[in-house]
């Protein structure tokens, strides 16, 4: 279902329109423009949405297949710019063009365009949670599947809990670094200390109220690997679940290989796949990566995002 745009993305897009339209056309990608809709904002035409977050919109393109996202996250435009370099990514939703328009902000921050694979299903994760997750009373009258599905959605929360405290962490630390060298120098220090967490026999502790924490005497690049560690933890807990094996597939990648953490990443996030050539649709999928949260010298500066 789609709804009229927001005030702002619609702005922009109207804006930006003949620099979006020449930029599909050279890549032979008409079909990949925004659909307008009538609108009654002015008597003129609006852009359809199919929703709007904090930081940005998805809207519908001409093609089924495809969307396309107005975002001022940075950090989410930057990971979608990476796995441009990555074929197959498992439990990562498709990304095929990531490009910046030249001039347009929001609060402040820049706009960025993804143009990503369509998704179904968006938040069903949540819904799901929400309805049943503090109903342990009725756990034995719940199907199969359903159970899978909560149980996959604590062990995602669980990785998102301790991807915040690293997020916490991490974004004044780098901050107070203002050079390249003193931020790369940084970032090999967290991803030492997060490889001697994983091979240590420090647990958590637990608050008053019952959450895991880190040990209070903990400080520094210490905390934020330990930290690191954990949310790794919950990735390995989403590996045992059926729902949720693709996405701890690709959290895992990420993370082991590229030095990523999506630290941000909630239930709201994932969908399910679409039905393609490729794919019969219907595996989990994650459409937002949240905070993509560099923890180690790989990728860093990241890649170069093309301007229109």
């Amino acid at each position: 279902m789609t709804e009229l745009a927001e005030p702002w993305s619609d702005k922009i897009i109207f804006t930006a329109w003949q620099r979006v339209v020449r930029y599909l056309q050279q890549a032979n990608k008409e079909a990949w423009l925004p659909m307008r809709q009538a609108g009654a904002r002015g008597g003129k035409g609006t852009f359809a949405e199919y929703g709007c977050g904090h930081f940005g919109c998805v809207m519908p393109t001409h093609d089924p297949t495809v969307v396309l996202k107005l975002t001022s996250d940075k950090s989410e435009a930057q990971f979608a710019r990476l796995t441009l370099d990555h074929d197959d990514q498992p439990g990562i939703i498709p990304y095929y063009k990531v490009v910046q328009v030249e001039g347009a902000q929001r609060r402040g921050r820049p706009i960025y365009l993804l143009w990503r694979q369509a998704a179904d299903d968006v938040g069903y994760l949540n819904r799901v949670h929400k309805q049943y997750a503090f109903q342990r009373h009725r756990w034995s009258e719940l199907n199969y599947d359903t159970r899978s599905e909560i149980e996959g959605a604590n062990a995602l929360l669980n990785m998102k809990h301790w991807g915040a405290d690293v997020q916490r962490r991490m974004e004044p630390a780098m901050r107070r670094r203002k050079s390249t060298e003193e931020r790369l120098r940084f970032l090999e220090e967290v991803w030492e200390a997060y490889s001697r967490a994983r091979e240590s026999d420090l647990t958590p502790t637990k608050n008053q109220w019952g959450r895991y924490v880190l040990p209070s005497w903990m400080k520094g690049v210490q905390a934020i690997g330990f930290a690191a560690a954990q949310a790794l933890l919950g990735m390995d807990d989403m590996y045992n679940n059926p729902v949720t094996y693709n996405i701890a597939e690709g959290c895992s990648y990420w993370m082991r290989e590229e030095q990523i953490l999506l630290a941000d990443l909630h239930l709201g996030n994932i969908g399910t796949t679409i039905d393609t050539d490729d794919d019969p649709g219907g595996s989990a999928v994650i459409i937002d990566p949240g905070t993509a949260l560099q923890v180690g010298p790989n990728n860093y500066p990241a890649p170069e995002i093309a301007v229109i």
